[in-house]
């Protein structure tokens, strides 16, 4: 690369005593040395630098005396600069209740900084650039002399620059891509002087590219398109799993591969792909904490109140070995034997009571009781904010167990965090804030690159080193600069003040980009994720992405394979990988997707012998079986939905679920108040959910007012006594449990699931009964498609033998509450008895269960023997087609060609 070959033949000539190599990011820097490094050239005395490096460097002495000013961690700032916008006057701008939000502030704060940074001067023009400068001048006179941000160690570094020497007999070089704000090269200009050098690069036609960069990607850089390769992959999850596929495939080393990501956001989806994978990984910018026993067991305190101290909760932790705790199996196992629900109370009562072999002995119990002391005062919202943060930080000592160098640097980082916690919002807690200060941070891991997969981000690829690049992330938004967009400051007013706009930043990142390909002298691979492949054809991700891409075609990669494969074959071939896999026991919609690692060859007949059925996975093979082979024998669902509605807050699922949720936790305590549970839940989904509207938000929140006051006031007015409520069996009850089994005619089905209710009716007869937020026309309109509440009848009198259930019934939640009675007579529970016994005997043979869009033809009497007539399977597919996430390689077109030709050889026998 004649740049690294110039640049090296540069700072051999130029080295006085020293040569600081000056750049934006000195990873960047470092990177940059090391591949003049691999060139021949090992430049000693030479060292890249930032101007924040600098200026602390030059302020270290200031700094290290008894009565310096101090230097603001970031967490700091934020905090001190939320608290400076609660005590602006509430007036005008600042009267607007989004305003005063921590998440405005730290916006408004990264506007202030931007605007010291760029020696911008005072705003004017409209009330809310005037507030904006109000802000900015109370900011600078709350943090008066004696704290300084990051500006203020800049604006100090040049004072004492410019009245002493700080760096004689150096050099220095700025490379003439870098585009610095105002006040760093103030600070530059200052210590430097003639003595800074600006070193043009060059792409590798020879043309010089200038300093300032606005339009020097108006004209492509030249890039050697036999190392590029382009795919297109369906979602982000796809293509992270798309690219270390393609390292293992190839059989690359890690060591020659690298991921570059174009978003944050894309890092912990990297790191997790990568450890699915078992591909050692080496983060750039540090490991997500996120995936770590510090963030388990700080995500346990959250949830585990808000459960009234689940038993379940707690077991989840102990066996994830997220906390440090003496016979956490047996524990595990205590809580499930002496039925450890709710309630702190019972913890103490039956948990640490020995049982009749004297377990847990004197020892063991004090050991567990020392954790649930911890554990409950880390959990309680009360305490002033220096008794909570006392108490996490014993917690965080003494109660997580460190495992791996990833929970040990992350343990450190969320240490650091908690002491920098200075501010809370009202009715914030000390852990609120630290959990979510955790959820976007990454932890710093030592130790060295080498051997592993490096991923870094877009800032850092201008030099890594490895001889594979993969771009990640590179969607029609990847080159796009926040900053531009932000509400604060408009794009024009940008350009009024000397910053730079949208367009501008655009062209900036469009440009490193270019400039990182034409520099890297191996192979490069671009991916751009979407979710729906025709309109990836129609529009490109990127400014840069369809100019590169020229007349070539993109690799296509689904979220499914292109061609069918017998079970056996996916495993065989993935002995490596770690598959997402449905939980085989559990209700789809209600429990989290599990993952295992398949090891050796599994056959269909094994797989389906060791089966266990949820009502809905039945009800899916009933209406296709090969969306039922796909997902439960092949483990592949669809990924999350990209982009959420506009026009309301939740969707239709999570709806569901904040009314199961509240019906659930009143039907336990029927005195509660069930408007004050709500609330509860929609505080709970707040933190877990995107952001909405505040207006969708109350639209929501006022739609399942009306929905759990019709079902409460139904159960009131046909005198129904709610018995219990979400009855949960097999997996549902616990991941070890075994799935229930039940006799369906000489057969036995292992099921598990959960009934929402179990009611005893104004005739004494007991119901069960089953929540829904969706329409109840198909309900009616098909019956003999639906087995749920067959499945559930006989699920609820196998937990209770001797107990018969009269009736079973959907509740449809709307404006005034829609029941559906489903009999339980002896006639309707043998139809439903034939189609159970129809369906097993066609999924029995795999070829079969492989049969797409069936529309099966249930007869009177309840059983079937194949799908319907052509025509009826060519209507079926037309419907489910356009929602399908299968119908892109969905089998049904070619079975329904054969079926048709069947059918005309049939009639022409026939004439």
């Amino acid at each position: 690369m004649r740049c690294i070959e110039e640049l090296s033949a540069l700072l051999t000539k130029n080295i006085p005593e020293e040569t600081i190599l000056l750049v934006q990011n000195a990873d960047e820097g470092r990177r940059l040395l090391a591949e003049c490094a691999g060139t021949g050239r090992l430049l000693v005395g030479v060292r890249a630098a930032t101007p924040l490096m600098l200026a602390q460097e030059i302020c270290a002495p200031m700094l290290a005396r008894t009565d310096a000013p101090r230097l603001l961690s970031r967490g700091e700032a934020r905090d001190l600069f939320f608290r400076t916008l609660l005590e602006m006057p509430e007036e005008g701008f600042f009267a607007r209740p989004h305003v005063r939000r921590r998440k405005t502030a730290e916006m408004l704060l990264e506007t202030v900084n931007e605007l010291n940074r760029e020696l911008v001067p005072p705003l004017c023009g409209n009330e809310r650039l005037e507030a904006v400068q109000r802000l900015r001048e109370r900011w600078q006179a709350v943090k008066g002399s004696k704290l300084l941000d990051r500006a203020d160690l800049l604006q100090a570094a040049v004072c004492r620059a410019e009245s002493d020497c700080c760096f004689q007999e150096t050099a220095f070089v700025l490379l003439s891509t870098e585009i610095l704000p105002a006040l760093d090269r103030q600070l530059i200009d200052a210590i430097a002087g003639e003595r800074l050098m600006v070193f043009p690069v060059e792409t590798p036609e020879g043309a010089r590219i200038p300093e300032c960069c606005a339009g020097s990607c108006g004209k492509p850089v030249p890039i050697d398109r036999g190392k590029l390769r382009f795919r297109r992959c369906r979602g982000a999850e796809t293509e992270q799993k798309a690219i270390m596929r393609d390292i293992l495939s190839k059989g690359r080393a890690a060591e020659d591969c690298a991921v570059v990501y174009l978003n944050q956001e894309d890092a912990p989806g990297l790191y997790a792909a990568a450890q699915s994978f078992h591909l050692p990984i080496a983060m750039a910018e540090g490991i997500p904490m996120t995936d770590s026993t510090v963030y388990e067991v700080l995500n346990l305190l959250r949830a585990w109140p808000l459960s009234d101290f689940n038993a379940e909760e707690l077991r989840k932790t102990v066996t994830s070995d997220a906390l440090k705790v003496t016979a956490g199996g047996r524990l595990c196992r205590k809580l499930r034997k002496d039925k450890v629900g709710w309630g702190k109370a019972r913890y103490y009562d039956l948990l640490l009571r020995p049982d009749e072999n004297g377990f847990p002995d004197a020892e063991t119990a004090e050991d567990w009781r020392r954790l649930l002391d911890l554990l409950f005062q880390a959990a309680e919202r009360s305490g002033t904010p220096a008794e909570q943060k006392r108490v996490l930080t014993r917690l965080l000592d003494s109660a997580v167990r460190v495992g791996r160098e990833e929970d040990a640097s992350a343990l450190a980082a969320a240490k650091r965090l908690l002491a920098e916690i200075s501010w809370l919002e009202e009715g914030e807690t000390v852990l609120d804030r630290l959990l979510e200060l955790t959820e976007q941070t990454a932890a710093a891991v030592g130790g060295s690159e080498t051997g592993k997969l490096l991923v870094l981000p877009l800032t850092q690829a201008f030099c890594t080193g490895r001889k594979y690049l993969y771009f990640c992330g590179l969607s029609r938004f990847s080159m796009q600069s926040g900053a531009g967009e932000s509400p604060i400051l408009l794009d024009e007013e940008r350009v009024r003040f000397g910053l730079a706009g949208k367009q501008e930043q655009e062209i900036r990142s469009t440009f490193r980009f270019l400039l990182s390909l034409s520099q890297h002298g191996g192979e490069a691979v671009l991916s751009y994720s979407d979710y729906d492949m025709e309109r990836m054809n129609e529009l490109p991700p990127a400014p840069v992405y369809r100019g590169l891409l020229g007349g070539e075609e993109a690799e296509a990669i689904s979220c499914v394979p292109e061609e069918a494969m017998a079970l056996g074959d996916l495993i065989s071939a993935g002995k490596r990988i770690r598959f997402r896999t449905p939980d085989p026991d559990g209700e789809e919609g209600e429990e989290e997707t599990g993952e295992y690692e398949l090891r050796g060859e599994r056959s269909f007949e094994e797989a389906m012998e060791n089966m266990a059925y949820s009502a809905s996975s039945m009800e899916t093979a009933l209406a296709c079986p090969f969306k039922f082979y796909m997902q439960k024998l092949v483990g592949l669902y669809p990924p999350d939905l990209p982009e959420r509605r506009n026009d309301s807050w939740l969707e239709a699922n999570e709806m569901g679920t904040l009314c199961h949720a509240v019906l659930e936790r009143y039907y336990r305590d029927p005195d509660s108040d069930w408007e004050g549970i709500l609330q509860e839940e929609i505080g709970k989904m707040k933190q877990s959910r995107p952001a909405g509207p505040e207006s969708a938000v109350n639209a929501d929140r006022d739609k399942a007012r009306r929905m759990i006051a019709a079902a409460i006031a139904w159960t009131g007015r046909t005198g129904r006594e709610v018995l219990a409520t979400e009855k949960r069996f097999g997996k549902n009850a616990g991941e070890k449990e075994e799935p229930l089994e039940i006799p369906v005619g000489e057969r036995t089905v292992r099921l598990s699931g959960s009934i929402d209710r179990v009611d005893r009716t104004a005739k004494g007869e007991l119901a069960i009964l089953d929540y829904k937020t969706g329409s109840s026309g198909n309900y009616r309109e098909h019956p003999e498609y639906k087995l749920q509440q067959y499945l559930y009848t006989r699920a609820a009198e196998a937990l209770e033998p001797g107990r018969k259930v009269a009736e079973g019934g959907y509740l449809f939640l709307r404006d005034a509450a829609d029941y559906l009675p489903v009999p339980q007579e002896k006639s309707e529970r043998e139809k439903k008895e034939r189609t159970v016994l129809s369906l097993l005997d066609w999924l029995e043979n795999e070829e079969r269960a492989l049969t797409a869009a069936p529309a099966f033809v249930i007869g009177g009497d309840g059983a079937f023997d194949g799908p319907g007539d052509a025509e009826a399977r060519r209507k079926e597919f037309e419907k489910c087609s356009r929602y399908c996430e299968f119908a892109a390689f969905c089998p049904a077109p070619a079975q329904i060609r054969q079926a048709r030709e069947a059918e005309r050889r049939e009639v022409k026998a026939d004439d």
